[in-house]
């Protein structure tokens, strides 16, 4: 099922985004704020529900924050923090996000606001498939058109220039709201952005191993525990084992629980890698920590003491592995429900992007993990089949343009130990478009607050942003 992510406070262990969104379990609220020195009051804009229906008349209301405590004032630019699959807080325009700094070099006025369908930006009674059809990048990106419009008139500072910001799902939402929209947003930062949409995605599994691999061993202890625990999986007795040892919260009952299982082995380790040594506040786990335990002893004693701690501190309390019940979660329409956001980011996946991360044979994870497993979601919570999630994949990239993005003003950045830079743009197309590959470091390192022991790549590219947001906003 899904998870990450995009996505924020912790959410429950079935249904949190974790799987196929962008985001993780500890905290993914820490990808759009954290404890700050500054918090806003939440702001209440009157969106449409449907922009692109001139005969829809009906509206709701979009969730959004200001800080104006470094602005300038009339003239001085906007930076707006697009928000992305999850809800945002009301410290995401301030202190704990680089933003704030950026804002304070530049005089800028910071707005951030939230992605329709998630957190409290909920445009219709429920989350049905025929309520979810108001659901798309393209319909979101509208959404914070109007409130840039709304917030340069209220502010009275036509001539301000506004410069876009996003990490992971809304990187890429960054990226084509400079290329949709270039005459209100005048350049954007798109972090970790995917912005090539693919159906199958096992790269995603691939980049894991290898930053894995950066421990000696660490990633041919991870394929070992794969293919142990893919063969205790062959028997009623070796099912009861990793049942008890992995404090499963239901019994492997079906070939699917099996899958969903064996998803989960892979999904777990992956957060850790995806955001390893980000200054977002989780202190626990990193790459050197997790490959230190898994090396430390026996592999049926390391894993599941590793899969248990990690349950614990997300407050899940037990190892996911029924199909049914993330379907079920899935399938919950309930806007307030704990799962809203994973059902809404699914939906998206099979709409819009697919980024179904799958294994593969010779990889570290079991090929088990298939597109089939994932899109048979895609069918059975929304009806959508393959072929439809095909075509959704391919009128995406066509509509954005994927790696081929026709745009100018847009700086690109990854961390070349974050699985999705596999599906950005890491080398520079042309020179109004700088790309940075950041060695060593992981999802939207970039965006988090600067520190002392930041790896001078990171440092080096967060300056290259500040020379080119100087330059840029003189044009």
């Amino acid at each position: 099922m899904l998870a990450v992510l995009l996505v924020l406070g912790v959410l429950s262990a079935t249904v949190d985004c974790r799987r196929l969104g962008l985001q993780g379990r500890l905290g993914a609220s820490e990808l759009l704020g954290g404890d700050t020195e500054t918090e806003s009051e939440w702001q209440w804009f009157v969106q449409r529900l449907d922009h692109f229906d001139p005969q829809n008349q009906m509206t709701w209301k979009e969730k959004y924050v200001v800080n104006d405590q470094y602005w300038g004032g009339p003239g001085y630019p906007i930076f707006i923090l697009l928000g992305g699959e999850g809800p945002i807080r009301n410290d995401s325009a301030a202190g704990h996000y680089i933003l704030q700094e950026y804002a304070i070099d530049f005089k800028a006025l910071v707005i951030s606001a939230e992605h329709r369908f998630y957190g409290d930006s909920i445009p219709t009674s429920d989350l049905s498939t025929a309520n979810l059809r108001y659901l798309s990048s393209a319909q979101a990106l509208a959404d914070y058109a109007a409130l840039v419009n709304q917030i340069k008139q209220s502010y009275n500072t036509p001539d301000s220039k506004v410069v876009s910001f996003g990490g992971s799902y809304s990187g890429a939402l960054s990226a084509w709201f400079r290329l949709k929209y270039p005459h209100l947003i005048h350049a954007a930062l798109a972090s970790s952005g995917p912005v090539q949409a693919q159906t199958n995605f096992p790269e995603y599994l691939e980049v894991i191993a290898r930053s894995l691999a950066t421990v000696p061993g660490c990633d041919a202890v991870v394929l070992n525990a794969t293919q142990y625990y893919s063969g205790l999986l062959q028997t009623p007795e070796g099912k009861a084992k990793i049942e008890k040892d992995f404090n499963t919260c239901t019994p492997l009952s079906s070939d699917l629980d099996v899958v969903t299982f064996l998803e989960y082995f892979a999904d777990t380790i992956s957060e850790i890698v995806q955001y390893n040594n980000d200054n977002n506040g989780r202190k626990t786990w990193n790459i050197p920590a997790l490959c230190s335990l898994l090396l430390s002893g026996p592999l049926d004693q390391t894993f599941p003491t590793f899969y248990n701690e990690f349950n614990q501190a997300s407050g899940a309390g037990c190892s996911d592995s029924s199909y049914q019940s993330d379907v079920q979660a899935l399938m919950n329409t309930d806007p307030t429900s704990p799962g809203a956001a994973g059902r809404a980011w699914y939906y998206q996946t099979c709409t819009e992007f697919g980024y179904y991360q799958t294994g593969e044979k010779g990889g570290i994870f079991s090929p088990n993990i298939t597109l089939d497993y994932f899109v048979g979601q895609c069918q059975e919570v929304f009806g959508i089949d393959m072929s439809q999630v095909q075509a959704n994949v391919d009128w995406t990239n066509e509509f954005y343009g994927a790696r081929n993005i026709a745009a100018t003003r847009i700086m690109f950045t990854n961390g070349d130990i974050d699985p999705w830079h596999a599906l950005g743009i890491t080398t520079q197309p042309s020179a109004d478009l700088p790309t940075v590959l950041i060695h060593g470091t992981a999802h939207c390192a970039d965006l988090y607050p600067s520190r002392s022991e930041d790896l001078p790549s990171l440092q080096v590219a967060r300056e290259m942003w500040k020379s080119y947001l100087s330059e840029w906003l003189t044009q």
